[in-house]
Parts: C-alpha cells; structure tokens; sequence
C-alpha cells in the first residue's frame, strides 16, 4: 500500500516538475510606433520593468540593416522613420530576444510582440497535470486489474476438481439410545 502512495506521489512530482506549456520566467516584449517622422521602440520584460541597454536592429524584406540603436535608461530608442514597407525589429538583451514584424504605411500606427497570455500557460499546466495523474490512476488500475487476473487463474489451477467422496452415515440420536460412551482405560483389551 505505502509503495502505491510513493509511486503516486512520484507522479505528481514529475507532473509539477515538467512543465505542459512553455515556461516564461522573464520574458522580453517590445511595442513599436511609428511616428511621423520616427519609429519608437520601447522594450521591457513582462515584469514592467524596462530594458535597459538593449540592442535595437531593425532589417528590410532582403534581410538589410535599416537601422540599429541601443534603448536608455527607460527601455526606449528613437529611430528614424524608414520608407514605406515590411521591417523586421530584433530587441536583444542579456539573455532575451525577441522580434516583432511591423510595416511603415503612411499612416503612423503600433505593433508589438505577442508572448502567450499567463493564464492559458497556467490552463496548459493544470491540464498537463490533470492528464499525468489520470495516466498514473490508469496504469495503477491496468496493473491492479493483470494482478487480479493472475491471481485468480493460479487459485483455479490450485483447487483440484470437485470430487464427491461417499461419507459414512450419519447416525440418528434415536439409534444411539441406550448406549453408554465407553471411558478409556490404561489397560488393553483382551
């Protein structure tokens, strides 16, 4: 019984342990505007807090350097603002990246990154746990279940087949009447 517990408890260790969805401890996000005169990267992790010194490259369709800088202090870096067409931004910082596709219209507007939401990486994992711990009740029930079935087979290969042997009669109390129980004695019978 206790060895159940303890493979049990080892599932759901494993459950907590390995992750279902992608794990974002710190993830780097980016906005972009473009201004009519200038584009304004701002970058920051998912915590609010800016992110400071990051390098900004910013490539055309051919995959050409348009524009690069560093952001300050805040996490922001003005650029110019590049003709009309499809860029890519790269925000690079210690240990994060991250990209966001934007296009120059003549309009200004806004793009930004997208990282999944935390509430559906907090739905992933509470699935991946609930399907650990069906798959672990599964395989608990398949072994109980096979044990069950050995077990039962062997009892039926031990018992040998029902045979009825005759029994002595039995004696009715009337035909024992009259009767007096001999008491057993030291001495052999002649």
């Amino acid at each position: 019984m206790l060895g159940r517990w303890i493979r049990c408890g080892g599932w759901v260790l494993a459950g907590l342990l390995l992750p279902a969805g992608p794990v974002l401890a710190h993830a780097l996000e980016a906005v972009v505007r473009v201004m009519a005169d200038q584009i304004v990267i701002e970058a920051g992790y998912d915590d609010e807090t800016p992110a400071e010194q990051a390098r900004v490259v910013v490539w055309d369709e051919q995959g050409q350097v348009v524009a690069e800088g560093r952001t300050d202090a805040r996490g922001l870096c003005r650029l110019p603002r590049p003709a009309a067409g499809r860029y890519r931004l790269e925000v690079t910082a210690v240990g994060h990246r991250t990209t966001v596709d934007f296009e120059v219209a003549e309009q200004p507007g806004e793009h930004r990154s997208w990282r999944p939401d935390r509430r559906l990486g907090l739905l992933l994992g509470l699935a991946g746990l609930l399907a650990l711990s069906g798959l672990a009740w599964w395989h608990s029930y398949r072994r109980r279940r096979r044990l069950l079935q050995q077990h039962s087979l062997q009892t039926t290969m031990a018992i040998p087949p029902a045979s009825s042997p005759e029994k002595p009669p039995l004696v009715s109390a009337p035909a024992m009447e009259g009767k007096v129980a001999e008491k057993p004695t030291d001495q052999p019978h002649p």
